[in-house]
């Protein structure tokens, strides 16, 4: 007698081959679920997972080949209401990503034409195919190459920060080096040069003599003519007259101000002693 007991996908242990993320290969591509009615449940299904980041995959008919790696984007227990109840654990397969870098020009062109072209990365961020997973089986050689290539690349990494310090060091001396011939090559600083230099920055232009001052004085005198000077003097006699017109009327009304004010405070001071007065009268 058997005795079939559906177990959800979660509480089986994990298989150490097979994780998401990993690359595998398919084994039998003919087993691809492309029925549209499977199609239809498996996305049902994907909606439906705990697993939230499975929500935005999309299962289409892409076809599945023998021949190239796939990244694992998740696993999925297949309905019971499909055509194929036998099924079991389904896996969520994308295209790979881009190959890794160190890899050798035969390399590339065995990995481009062993296999149909793969289609543009673009389109591939949320497009997964099923399969059953026991038609999976892991990608050790990707394994291997990425852990290869990690390694070079960790040690390129290495390489590269030493010989960039060694470099900037031998930079930095040599600049050290050229600065101290350079100060080697200059004269020696005594008094007599820093009399020089103090003399001449504090007296950088020549001082006039007097026959220059003398030309500059009787220009100057010359320069202003008689129409000229009493056009000037009229001006300055007009501006002066305004200012102070200008200045009467503004004294003026500051004198009104203060007297209306002494008026008002005197009247306001006769009010409260007639107030006081009154006051004291009535008592």
């Amino acid at each position: 007698m058997v005795v079939e007991v559906a177990v959800p996908l979660e509480f089986l242990e994990p298989l150490g081959s097979v994780e998401v993320g990993k690359s595998v290969f398919v084994t039998s591509a003919k087993r691809q679920i492309n029925n549209l009615h499977d199609m239809e449940l498996m996305q049902r299904a994907v909606q439906s997972s705990p697993d939230t980041a499975l929500h935005s995959l999309v299962v289409t008919a892409s076809p599945l080949y023998e021949n190239v790696s796939y990244s694992l984007a998740g696993l999925l227990n297949a309905p019971l209401n499909t055509e194929d109840v036998d099924i079991g654990p389904c896996a969520l397969l994308r295209q790979a990503k881009a190959t890794q870098p160190f890899r050798t020009s035969h390399q590339r062109y065995s990995e481009r034409f062993s296999a149909p072209p793969p289609p543009d990365q673009s389109t591939l961020t949320n497009t997964v195919s099923v399969i059953p997973l026991a038609f999976v089986t892991p990608d050790e050689l990707s394994a291997a190459q990425s852990k290869l290539d990690s390694a070079a690349l960790e040690e390129y990494e290495k390489k590269f920060v030493t010989e960039f310090k060694r470099r900037c060091e031998e930079v930095a001396l040599k600049n050290e080096e050229a600065a101290f011939r350079v100060l080697e090559k200059r004269p020696t600083v005594s008094k007599e040069a820093l009399l020089t230099e103090r003399v001449a920055y504090s007296i950088p232009v020549a001082l006039p003599s007097e026959a220059q001052i003398a030309k500059v004085k009787s220009r100057k005198m010359t320069a202003v003519e008689p129409s000229q000077r009493a056009r000037k003097t009229a001006l300055k006699a007009s501006v002066v007259e305004q200012k102070e017109k200008l200045n009467a009327s503004k004294w003026l009304s500051q004198v009104g101000l203060s007297l209306e004010q002494e008026n008002k405070e005197e009247n306001e001071y006769i009010d409260t002693i007639q107030k006081q007065l009154i006051y004291s009268g009535v008592k």
